[in-house]
């Protein structure tokens, strides 16, 4: 389960931006939206949330920014080869900013543990990349790089072994320690697997489900017309029409 998200200097963000599951103290939607789960302390999650505001506001560009995690994670020890640039886009439009490197880090819970797992990259090389576990509220070091200089910490010493010397410039070193059948990477590279989120520019992903909920749920309709209301988008109403192919204009 994500509890938090964070990315520094990639496309339109120049400064951290933080997206977070924890819930607020507020009581609104408590029941039907906010639940409990343990793994290094008890947490107060978001069943469900939102990435809203107006156009070339930067959220196709944050998803953009876990995806590329997602990709790093999953595949840089075995789709880049020596030499090869990483495919990461700092903020360009500052002096500061574009020959840094963009850093990402994620926070999840998972079988009854938290996890807490980061990296930064430029073009050419990892800079940093760090991973740590607990399960109370303090946390044990996993591993920790500093360009090719990897500490181990007891925990993940044995699935390690051997990886350091594999690892590239342009690898996570997760990513090799998974590739090696590491069981505790392994677990890591699992969950960004299975972690899925719908965006509008994958449209063949939430249209339909979309459409269906509009035409088939109960009060589906009306609620996003109330939504559509508040953001003062103009739309007064939503009608679903279903044509076959002979249907359409020619």
């Amino acid at each position: 389960m994500l509890v938090e998200f964070r990315v520094r200097n990639f496309l339109s963000f120049s400064q951290e931006v933080v997206l977070s599951t924890v819930a607020s103290a507020l009581s609104e939607l408590k029941e039907t939206n906010v639940f409990t789960q343990k793994g290094g302390g008890t947490f107060n999650l978001l069943k469900s949330l939102a990435i809203y505001g107006a156009n070339a506001s930067g959220k196709s560009n944050f998803l953009e920014a876990f995806r590329f995690m997602q990709f790093m994670v999953l595949n840089s020890s075995k789709e880049t080869q020596v030499g090869e640039n990483i495919p990461v886009h700092p903020f360009v439009l500052s002096t500061e900013t574009q020959d840094k490197p963009s850093e990402f880090e994620v926070t999840f819970l998972f079988n009854g543990a938290r996890y807490r797992y980061g990296f930064s990259a430029d073009l050419k090389h990892i800079n940093r990349e760090w991973l740590y576990r607990a399960t109370s509220s303090r946390e044990a070091l996993l591993f920790e790089r500093d360009n090719q200089k990897i500490e181990v910490g007891t925990l993940f010493r044995k699935e390690a072994k051997d990886c350091i010397k594999k690892t590239r410039t342009n690898a996570l070193f997760l990513s090799v320690v998974a590739n090696f059948a590491g069981e505790i990477a392994g677990n890591i590279t699992n969950w960004f697997q299975r972690t899925k989120y719908i965006s509008v520019e994958n449209k063949s992903g939430y249209s339909p489900v979309i459409f269906k909920m509009l035409d088939e749920k109960v009060g589906f309709k009306e609620q996003i017309i109330q939504y559509l209301k508040l953001a003062d988008e103009g739309i007064d109403t939503i009608d679903v029409e279903t044509k076959t192919f002979e249907d359409l204009p020619r």
